[in-house]
Parts: structure tokens; C-alpha cells; sequence
């Protein structure tokens, strides 16, 4: 997003909904799906389900700043790490007298969790004689930076938020535009959504807190991704399998390749100890 005018929640959120109408539609060659091997063998879950656990999607935002710019989501199950991270790869320098490409790109980490922090990958000159570089990070730990400090939990400053009446973190409706629309909510629909969800390993829809009957019509977040979810229903998306434990189908590799992302081989970022002595 744009930076707002000011704090102010509704400036905040204002530039949020200017991003989202900025998203293009997804493309069917901009998606992979996965399943992971096993997954049918659950005795709650069909022989021949379908339901992805692992999904990888690029998406496109058709504005000034961020024409070009692929974003590349993914998420899964029985993946080889268990992490929430926003990772900004920078280009290749031109014109690279080091060869420091084959080392792979610098990157900004944002670690959301576990272990907070915020670091940098980039590369520097290997001690030593000789002319060699090699890839470190400049690191900001919280955990390390700011001991002593309690650090909240999502939900714990979403509730605090709400008891100060601040809304900035919360959405808006005009974000997912929520009206009523007087519908017959049919069984077909529900089990939708709880497909989408996983129902056997991820929980199950209920619309017990809405009046009986009504359906909500949902746009701008959900525009997004409706249609999508449209065509893994009817069919048009199968997942590929891969291994529990990988880092997902080989295919979402592929993709991100694809649209310009370098996988940094041999590099892992270890978080840094706590001990001072």
C-alpha cells in the first residue's frame, strides 16, 4: 500500500482497499496446488479427495509502484519448515566484477514467526587474502535486541485495539465489501467452504452467527480469489503431490522461477544466540 495521509485508521485503510482494486485477476498458470503424499490415507479424508494442503499463487498489482513486481504467496502443510516470513528479493547488480550472482541475491527477511527479526542477506568479502565474497546477513533478532521487553502476540493487540477503539488493524467493510443478499444458502455452498478449508484436518464453516438464509456478496479482497476457488471446484486445478517434509511440489519451484524469483541455495539463516558471555 500507498502511505497513508496520516495514523488515522481510516487513512490506513483507505490505501489498503487501493491496493486490493489494484490486483489483477489470478491466472490458471500463476497457480500450483499440492497435496501431500499420505494425506488420503487419514481415515476422515475420501480415497479420492482432492482438497489442496499446499498452494502457491502469483499475484499482479497494475499500479505505478508495483507494475512488474510479481508477489508470490504460498502456504501448505507437512512442509520442511514451520515459519511466517515476507522476503523482498533484490535484482542482480549489473555489470558484477565479483560474480557474487552465484552466490544468489541479496534479500530483506522480515521474520514474523517464530523468533521475530528482521534481516538483510547480502554478500561481503569472505576474510582473508583473498579476493572472495561470500553471503551473510545484518541481523535485528527482537528476541536478542530487546531482552526484557514482552514481546505481544497477534491476538493479544488485536484485543487491546479493540478496548482502545482503535481499528487500524482490523477490515474494513468496504475491504471485503460484505452485503446482505437475500439467498437460500444451499448444502452445495457449504460443503464448499468447508472443502476450501480442509474440514477434516482444519475445522468446519459455521454460519450460526449469521441469520438463516442470507448469503453475503464479497468484493474487492474476495474478487481476488473467488474465482479461483471456482475453478478448483469445478475441476480445472489439479494438486500435484509432494513428499511431507519437502518444501512442496516441485512445480511451485518452477513457478517462481518462472516469474523471476532465485532460490538461494546452501544459505540458512540461524538466529543468533542469546548468551553474551
Amino acid at each position: 500500500m500507498e502511505k497513508p495521509v496520516s495514523l488515522y485508521p481510516e487513512h490506513i485503510r483507505d490505501e489498503k482497499v487501493k491496493v486490493l482494486e489494484s490486483v489483477q485477476p489470478i491466472r490458471a498458470e500463476d497457480v500450483v496446488l499440492g497435496q501431500y503424499e499420505g494425506y488420503t490415507e487419514d481415515p476422515t479424508v475420501p480415497k479420492d479427495s482432492k482438497t489442496p494442503t499446499f498452494a502457491a499463487v502469483v499475484l499482479r498489482i497494475n499500479n505505478e509502484r508495483w507494475d512488474g513486481v510479481p508477489f508470490i504467496l504460498k502456504a501448505g502443510k507437512a512442509l520442511n519448515s514451520r515459519k511466517a516470513e515476507i522476503r523482498v528479493q533484490f535484482k542482480d547488480v549489473p555489470g558484477d566484477i565479483f560474480k557474487c550472482n552465484k552466490h544468489g541475491r541479496n534479500e530483506f527477511v522480515i521474520r514474523l514467526q517464530p523468533s521475530e527479526a528482521m534481516y538483510m542477506k547480502l554478500m561481503v568479502k569472505q576474510p582473508g587474502l583473498e579476493m572472495s565474497t561470500t553471503q551473510s546477513e545484518l541481523d535485528l533478532s527482537y528476541q536478542q535486541r530487546y531482552q526484557g521487553i514482552a514481546i505481544p502476540e497477534a491476538y493479544e493487540r488485536l484485543i487491546l485495539d479493540t478496548i482502545r477503539g482503535d481499528q487500524q488493524h482490523f477490515v474494513r467493510r468496504d475491504e471485503l465489501k460484505i452485503q446482505p443478499h437475500p439467498v437460500v444458502m444451499s448444502s452445495n455452498i457449504s460443503m464448499s467452504l468447508n472443502h476450501h478449508l480442509g474440514k477434516s484436518h482444519h475445522g468446519k464453516v459455521t454460519l450460526q452467527e449469521y441469520p438463516q438464509n442470507i448469503c453475503f456478496k464479497k468484493k474487492v479482497a474476495w474478487e481476488i480469489f473467488t474465482p479461483l476457488l471456482n475453478r478448483i471446484d469445478n475441476g480445472e486445478i489439479k494438486p500435484n503431490t509432494y513428499t511431507p517434509g519437502s518444501r512442496g511440489p516441485k512445480e511451485a519451484d518452477e513457478l517462481a522461477a518462472r516469474v523471476g524469483y532465485r532460490q538461494t541455495h546452501g544459505y540458512i539463516w540461524i538466529p543468533p544466540s542469546l548468551r553474551t558471555d
